[in-house]
């Protein structure tokens, strides 16, 4: 199972938008070959909403969402994923490092279900520890 973080969704539906398939498509190619059960974590599915609110055209951007996300499985956030995403952010700012929460909720979400993270950012990521992260 892989958990696809924002990057590579927004990725898929520029791919998609423009017609051509990119290293998002490639990637999801690949993991499809693989028989991975693609996922997402919630707060992935809330960041992509706010690009619909902020939006020009929001009804269109609403739909894509819905169409590219259609197929994944979307992972939810539970009291055990709260402990984990806070000894996430505690840990890193007790070692003096910061990291944005967005990013330490979808990395928490990964962690919870022991799932490899797929992202175009892994410099995000990295300092989770345990996370298991394939860029593209």
């Amino acid at each position: 199972m892989a958990v696809l973080e924002t990057t590579f969704v927004i990725d898929l539906m520029k791919e998609s938008k423009r017609g051509r398939p990119g290293p998002a498509s490639q990637k999801l190619q690949e993991l499809t070959d693989r028989g991975e059960v693609l996922q997402i974590a919630i707060f992935t599915l809330a960041e992509l909403f706010v690009g619909v609110a902020k939006g020009a055209l929001p009804r269109q951007e609403r739909t894509a969402i819905e169409q590219c996300v259609a197929a994944f499985e979307v992972l939810p956030f539970e009291r055990s994923t709260a402990e984990i995403f806070g000894s996430i952010v505690g840990g890193l700012e007790k070692q003096g490092q910061s990291i944005s929460d967005i990013d330490a909720l979808i990395g928490s979400v990964a962690l919870e279900h022991a799932e490899v993270l797929v992202t175009r950012n892994r410099k995000h990521f990295e300092r989770i520890p345990g996370l298991r992260i394939e860029g593209y």
